[in-house]
């Protein structure tokens, strides 16, 4: 989250490079044990790994590698049978893969200060939290408190400064260390204990705690499966009537126009058009003809292009109509099972100001043209979220009208570290004019082949201006759908 998810191959690949260096570390363990001289498949099947990923540098694959979705979790605790010694001892061998995998791709990210520097000059994240603590002091003092995912250590300090009696500092990576010597520095060593582990790995602690805060928010809200680690922190170690800072959370969509959705579609066409030159050169030279090979790469390019949200900084006047809730959530009570497949009904109305265009670069920074708005192709759905800090029922926040709010919604003088997330949408598929009503089946669940990314289904009908939602052909849906990477 520490940089933008814009799609820049090469830092793409730097991004899942631990992963590779740590896939051939478990496969070269594993081949001390087994045959010297087999392929790269059948040597990750003799490690215990059903099913190879199609490219190791695509992404992380840690639920596929693992045997397949939830079942995997369990496959270390299921007895072994009769002559199954060496499979068990390969599943082990697995499940500490995939939690090293996991480290490289996903934790080891936040262990460098510049990323951390990053996340604390981002001053709409800093002054949100900073007010849900001082804001409402009385509801930390002589208090227990966990921060999960600790990171510098800022949330903890805070926290302690606002007199908290005890602060768990929880941090999975090595940025502990510095935590550690930001506490010491700061005269709160007594307060606040920094503990490097995952808070899944902590049996008990001395005390139940009075107060959870995290800031555990990815793109989107849910990319990055942090949640979960909070879920866990609230429900064993969080005192019943306890409060978690943040409380509640919204994720809002709304139709969008911006020259980036433009640009992902020109990415396209160009990639095409060099897959031609490129194509022609090698019948040329080669006498080899890969025409066979042009659909699944239009395939391939256009999940990369237009099936692949993107990190956005969109303006106001770009909007396209007013954000509709697509989720709602009480941190109090919701459970994982309630994010990993997430179902909504969303209705947005296109509002668009007279001449409002996406492709105008003045109007990209906030200023609509002159002209009348006119059916226009919608370009895309944008996606952002808010928090608020309410604490519990049982323990509300001091400041709780309004409360504290971190807004991550677009605003003219600038996007958070989070930005919006961009959902292009191909030119022509969909066009909409001023009064329009578009319907949105929106499913968000997982993915598969790496828990802590996304994918977003969107089957959207419109209901032309003038018309009643009985009158919509609802057969004649379009159906959309992005990974979030």
């Amino acid at each position: 989250r520490a940089r933008p998810n814009s799609f820049h191959r090469p830092s793409f690949l730097v991004h899942t490079f631990g992963t590779l260096v740590v896939f051939e570390a478990f496969l070269l363990h594993r081949l001390s044990k087994t045959a010297p001289s087999l392929s790269f498949s059948r040597l990750a099947r003799a490690a215990g790994v059903d099913r190879v990923p199609r490219c190791i540098l695509s992404r992380t694959h840690t639920r596929t590698m693992a045997g397949g979705g939830k079942k995997s979790s369990h496959a270390a605790a299921a007895a072994p049978k009769s002559g199954d010694g060496e499979q068990a001892k390969n599943t082990t061998d697995l499940n500490s893969f995939v939690k090293s995998q996991d480290y490289a791709n996903y934790f080891c990210t936040y262990s460098y200060l510049y990323h951390q520097k990053e996340m604390l000059s981002d001053h709409v994240r800093m002054n949100a939290y900073y007010r849900s603590v001082f804001d409402n002091q009385e509801c930390f003092r002589d208090k227990v408190v966990m921060d999960v995912g600790a990171g510098s250590g800022i949330l903890s300090v805070w926290a302690a400064k606002a007199g908290a009696r005890k602060v768990y500092a929880i941090e999975a990576t090595s940025i502990s260390k510095h935590a550690r010597t930001l506490v010491e520095h700061n005269g709160l060593s007594e307060i606040v204990t920094v503990m490097q582990t995952k808070v899944e790995d902590i049996e008990s602690l001395p005390e139940p705690v009075d107060v959870i805060i995290s800031e555990w928010m990815g793109y989107f809200l849910l990319r990055e499966s942090m949640l979960d680690s909070v879920i866990v922190a609230r429900d064993r170690f969080l005192r019943p009537g306890g409060a978690l800072y943040p409380s509640h959370c919204t994720v809002y969509l709304a139709p969008c126009r911006t020259p980036l959705a433009m640009q992902r579609a020109n990415e396209l066409s160009n990639a095409m058009n060099n897959w031609d030159r490129f194509s022609s050169d090698i019948q040329a030279q080669y006498d080899v003809d890969l025409s066979c090979l042009r659909t699944p790469y239009y395939t391939e390019e256009t999940e990369y292009s237009l099936q692949t949200s993107q990190w956005a900084e969109v303006y106001p006047s770009q909007l396209a109509g007013v954000g509709a809730p697509m989720l709602e959530l009480d941190l109090n009570t919701c459970t994982v099972a309630d994010i990993e497949v997430i179902k909504a009904n969303v209705t947005m109305q296109i509002s668009m100001p007279a001449g409002v265009d996406g492709d105008d670069e003045d109007t990209a920074m906030g200023e609509a043209a002159e002209a009348p708005a006119a059916e226009q192709p919608l370009q895309g759905i944008v996606g952002w979220f808010d928090v608020e800090f309410r604490g519990s029922e049982k323990n509300p926040a001091q400041q709780l009208h309004p409360p504290v709010v971190l807004s991550t919604a677009p605003d003219a003088s600038g996007a958070t570290h989070w930005g919006q997330q961009l959902f292009p949408v191909a030119p022509g598929a969909v066009t909409v004019r001023d009064g329009d009503v578009l319907h949105a089946e929106v499913k968000l669940e997982r993915r598969e082949e790496n828990h802590r990314l996304l994918r977003l289904y969107f089957d959207m009908c419109k209901q032309p201006k003038g018309t009643r939602p009985k009158d919509v052909d609802w057969n004649a849906q379009v159906a959309l759908r992005w990974n979030i990477d």
